[in-house]
């Protein structure tokens, strides 16, 4: 992978001084469907009730924790598509 194409991914991720993480359809894991990882989910947020539907039609779950300034406080956020997830915490934060 080529520093420019590095370079270009960094800049979409939003800001964070401590870490990021991005997570791919981790309710395949532990073998159960985007409804019910839901119903046990208590560490995200839907971006939109319209992403959770999409998801759960598609059987697709994106997640991001971001720490941005400190390890003490923390946003995270799931939707149906990296696309979709990106675009909003980067509105939004």
């Amino acid at each position: 992978m080529s520093n420019k194409t590095i370079n270009e991914f960094k800049k979409l991720l939003p800001k964070h001084a401590v870490s990021l993480q991005i997570i791919h359809n981790d309710h395949k894991d532990i073998f159960l469907s985007v409804s019910e990882w839901d119903s046990d989910n208590h560490l995200y947020e839907w971006v939109s009730s319209a992403e959770r539907c999409m998801a759960i039609e598609l059987d697709e779950v994106w997640a991001i924790q971001v720490y941005p300034d400190t390890k003490n406080g923390f946003y995270s956020y799931c939707a149906s598509s990296l696309e979709a997830l990106i675009n909003y915490v980067n509105e939004e934060h």
